[in-house]
């Protein structure tokens, strides 16, 4: 079980959500003010503002409710989508275990537990895992359906794209109710279907982890800068404001 704390890595922008209505509104007026509208797209609406304790300019994004299925804290008054929450959480743990030479190789949703109340996610089950290197791995332990398509293939993968490959089904899998692929000839056509309510840049986010070629994915690092983990595209502000704002504390694990 990973319950080590991350240091140095790296945290979501400053794009503060806001909740409308009740306490949840009380208390994100009482840090920040809201200012002009910037944009408008299918999941909501950006404006201007700027937090008040030190005037820094941010961006901020009023979503309906009824559009999330959940929330998660930034701050004490803060909070983002619980799906990308979770994603980042998850990607920051399987960044600790490259970074102390370990890979995971079953990257799944029965390995990750969620402790709400500390608001902390931990990947358990390393029985599938191994050392980390570069060369290509030729046995596999892990969840078939979620095992990438050069393995169903060739019998060898390499692990980073490999892991990539995981996290898109696990996403997939948190957004849309179940995982895409149930038989190895699915997983090596790749073919992808979303629920009307998957916004456009989280199927493309999707669509990228799960690019049949290896090198076609994103490293772990530019998931994270992916804007559907930033700001989605849509919502995207017209004129955004000025300046390089510092990033707002995320514990990512206990």
């Amino acid at each position: 079980m990973l319950t080590k704390p991350l240091q140095g890595l790296p945290a979501p922008p400053v794009t503060p959500t806001l909740q409308p209505g009740g306490k949840d509104r009380e208390a994100f007026e009482a840090e920040y003010r809201l200012g002009p509208l910037l944009g408008k797209g299918g999941f909501g609406t950006v404006f201007a503002g700027h937090r008040i304790t030190d005037r820094l300019q941010v961006a901020i994004k009023v979503i309906p409710r009824n559009r999330v299925l959940g929330w998660s804290p930034l701050s004490d008054s803060v909070s983002c989508p619980l799906e990308v929450a979770l994603l980042w959480k998850v990607v920051a743990a399987v960044q600790h275990c490259h970074a102390r030479g370990v890979v995971h190789r079953d990257i799944k949703d029965e390995n990750i537990l969620i402790d709400l109340p500390r608001n902390c996610v931990k990947l358990i089950d390393f029985g599938s895992g191994a050392l980390l290197h570069d060369e290509p791995y030729t046995d596999f332990d892990g969840t078939r359906v979620y095992s990438p398509p050069e393995w169903i293939s060739r019998h060898q993968y390499h692990a980073l794209p490999a892991t990539v490959w995981s996290l898109g089904i696990l996403l997939y899998d948190m957004v849309c109710g179940d995982i895409p692929f149930e038989r190895d000839q699915e997983i090596l056509e790749a073919e992808l279907h979303f629920p009307a309510h998957v916004s456009p840049d989280c199927c493309a986010l999707i669509r990228r982890c799960l690019a049949p070629k290896p090198s076609s994915r994103p490293s772990l690092e530019e998931i994270l800068l992916d804007p559907w983990m930033q700001t989605p595209a849509e919502d995207m502000p017209l004129n955004p404001p000025k300046g390089n704002p510092t990033p707002l504390p995320w514990s990512l694990l206990p």
